[in-house]
């Protein structure tokens, strides 16, 4: 399953008419997990932000 995702998340990255990107899915189920590294991998730079708890985001 994570290959798969990585690939979709590929074709997203690639494509030249790409739309901001919305991940859903259950609780805990590694959406966090699967962004943080994809944008690690594949980006230059990454910005993550986590609003729980922080008022002032």
């Amino acid at each position: 399953m994570y290959r798969q995702a990585i690939e979709n998340l590929k074709q997203w990255k690639d494509s030249p008419h790409r739309k901001p990107l919305l991940v859903t899915g259950i609780r805990q189920c590694g959406k966090t997990y699967l962004l943080k590294k994809f944008g690690e991998e594949y980006f230059d730079d990454v910005a993550y932000f986590y609003f729980e708890g922080n008022s002032r985001l």
